[in-house]
């Protein structure tokens, strides 16, 4: 249960994903925590590298094949009302086709490598609807462009029989969000929904996202490298860092009293319209090497707040700083409570 008393319909504990590759074993999540509530809004946020990506897809059973769920649940609760744990499920089961695309949606990065080019706009939409939705042609055409009008695509019923590449960039994202809302899902996953759109083609589509989110109730998962974006997008930020979460708040708390040292390395790092001109800052380093993560708290070696051989040799446990803020470091910390690194 959440700290309102409603309960999640996304609920991830200790999330560990590794990929076994030729050239070692690669720690891509090292403990992912996270819930989505029942018609709320999420915001995973961090630098390229930190692991959003590969949190979605672990949801979805979308990984590689050379990835493996080395630990951790991820508890959903089904249309039904029952809650099965979604690690359990193989990726090509009958029960996880169900609920990937019937449940849980996603709308990917980039669109043009996400549709297929040689299929119409309807044929690809209408893939859904006889999959989860069990329609005839008919059905299925006329759904069609009640999805594509309510996305703002003009002239649907002529443009649903039209192929990707005829579309702009900012109407492919449309088509995707239309295929994603085909099935009438619970849960959406908004993975960088923005990516290669110019900024008032992006604006318009996290516009449409979040009316579709509030219209729908739906519960979404908007995964970006963008704090800007999250702040009129969602209720709760989760910071990721190195595939681990090192601070979560609602979206107010992470702008205005963000505790862990790289969310403000991040917040520093917006230019700023107001104020003095200047260099705009940025962290030091870069995000570590995934076959040779560094020992204790993951993000020591970039820290400004760097506080000796306790951060280097021991990772920090989540603490709770207010009701609903959660920080995992050390300058939190009241005892010495800690977990040596193995």
């Amino acid at each position: 249960m959440t700290e309102n008393g409603s309960k999640n319909i996304i609920d991830v504990k200790d999330l560990q994903v590794s990929f076994f590759t030729d050239s070692g074993v690669v720690r891509a999540l090292n403990g992912v925590n996270f819930a989505i509530p029942q018609g709320k809004a999420i915001g995973v946020v961090g630098e390229s590298g930190c692991g959003k990506t590969v949190t979605s897809y672990a949801v979805l059973q979308l990984l590689a094949k050379t990835a493996k769920i080395t630990q951790g649940t991820i508890q959903f609760q089904k249309r039904d009302g029952t809650v099965v744990d979604l690690t359990q499920y193989k990726p090509g089961s009958n029960e996880m086709r169900r609920i990937r695309g019937g449940e849980i949606s996603m709308i990917f990065q980039e669109p043009m490598s996400s549709l297929s080019p040689v299929h119409t706009v309807y044929d690809q939409i209408a893939e859904n609807l006889f999959l989860h939705k069990g329609i005839n042609e008919k059905q299925a055409r006329e759904r069609t462009v009640e999805l594509l009008q309510l996305v703002g695509i003009p002239k649907a019923a002529e443009r649903m029989d039209e192929y990707t590449f005829q579309f702009s960039g900012g109407m492919r994202q449309r088509v995707m969000i239309a295929m994603a809302l085909a099935p009438e899902p619970r849960v959406l996953i908004a993975d960088e929904p923005t990516t290669a759109l110019d900024v008032t083609i992006q604006a318009q589509v996290l516009q449409l996202i979040k009316r579709m989110q509030e219209e729908f109730n739906l519960s979404l998962m908007l995964i970006t490298h963008d704090l800007g974006v999250v702040a009129h997008m969602v209720d709760q930020v989760y910071v990721m860092y190195r595939g681990r979460v090192v601070e979560d708040a609602p979206v107010m708390e992470v702008f205005y009293e963000p505790r862990h040292p790289y969310t403000r390395g991040l917040l520093n790092s917006i230019p700023k319209l107001r104020g003095p001109r200047g260099k705009v800052a940025s962290i030091p380093g870069t995000v570590p090497d995934s076959y040779n993560l560094p020992s204790g708290c993951l993000f020591h070696p970039r820290c400004s707040q760097y506080i000796g051989e306790v951060c280097r040799q021991n990772v920090p446990q989540t603490r709770a700083v207010s009701a609903n803020h959660r920080v995992s470091c050390f300058l939190y910390d009241e005892t010495p409570d800690v977990q040596k690194e193995v």
